[in-house]
């Protein structure tokens, strides 16, 4: 996996989970006619279902920053997919565009997965936090509720994206198109992000 040292923590990835809804009115939108015409949905309150300029604009700024992140082929083909594969695609755009849920889950999620400690709770995320805000001052700078509130939509991403169930990992399941669009986009670093064993992962990077 390629690894972003001394990046900023930012918090602002609490607009709202994966914002799967969302995306799934605005991504083709932005495929067929570009970021450039993002005021649009900005605009036009039929695209996110609120009345509220406020609320559209932040909700924008956010698909906006995870649509950059990823390569454009992986969302020229997002709207012909499932559900579970969308989710499992903006649950990597969030881990690109987020340098603190990247390692949150590599240095929580995969770790447990790998010790067979299968549960993952909103205390983890506060362990994580006071783990890392020696290498990041910038945390320092967040309350307390600011941390539990991303602790929380954290865990909410997880859900949404089939990595927990009640409180306990599981290797999410994706159609094998799902599985080529990541290898295929240079992401198969997230093979191990969705918990799937060396020798599948090596085998699936082969095929």
């Amino acid at each position: 996996m390629t690894r972003i040292d001394n990046t900023l923590y930012q918090a602002k990835f609490t607009a709202g989970g994966l914002l799967i809804k969302e995306c799934d009115r605005t991504i083709p939108f932005l495929v067929e006619n570009g970021i450039g015409e993002a005021q649009v949905l900005r605009d036009n309150p039929e695209y996110l279902g609120t009345n509220s300029m406020s609320s559209r604009i932040r909700v924008v700024r956010e698909i906006l920053y995870r649509f950059k992140a990823v390569n454009i082929k992986v969302w020229e083909k997002f709207n012909n997919l499932p559900l579970r594969d969308k989710a499992i695609l903006l649950h990597m755009a969030c881990l690109l565009a987020y340098p603190i849920l990247r390692d949150f889950h590599f240095k929580v999620v995969v770790k447990k997965w790998k010790e067979l400690s299968i549960q993952v709770t909103l205390n983890d995320f506060r362990k994580f936090i006071d783990e890392v805000s020696s290498q990041h001052p910038e945390i320092e700078q967040w309350t307390k509720s600011t941390q539990t509130k991303m602790g929380t939509v954290a865990l909410r991403m997880l859900e949404e994206a089939n990595f927990l169930q009640n409180g306990t990992l599981k290797s999410p399941e994706v159609s094998t198109q799902c599985i080529k669009l990541i290898v295929d986009s240079r992401n198969s670093w997230y093979l191990e992000a969705m918990l799937i064993p060396k020798p599948i992962r090596d085998e699936l990077m082969r095929k």
